[in-house]
């Protein structure tokens, strides 16, 4: 999954173009998926990835939660873009 989450930090950028932090997605999940979730989820250190979390992360990032269980993320392109899904708010 740190894999899969890292590929997708590199496709689904922050709507500035830099790549996501995990306290931006904390507040763009609304807490759902907290900075330290986030950052084990990178490093590989979640057992397992609950559906509310991954939801929440994909809706933040801008793409749809099937990407994350794709065996690729379109190489590149922004596959299952979700329709204004990058606020921060």
């Amino acid at each position: 999954m740190a894999l899969k989450f890292e590929h997708l930090l590199k496709v689904f950028r922050h709507p500035d173009g830099r790549r996501w932090t995990g306290a931006e997605l904390e507040k763009a999940t609304e807490n759902v998926a907290t900075q330290s979730y986030v950052t084990n989820l990178r490093k590989g250190k979640t057992e397992s990835s609950g559906y509310e979390k991954l939801a929440a992360i994909a809706k933040a990032m801008g793409f749809t939660l099937e990407v994350w269980f794709k065996e690729s993320a379109g190489g590149g392109v922004r596959v299952g873009l979700v329709e204004g899904s990058h606020s921060i708010a």
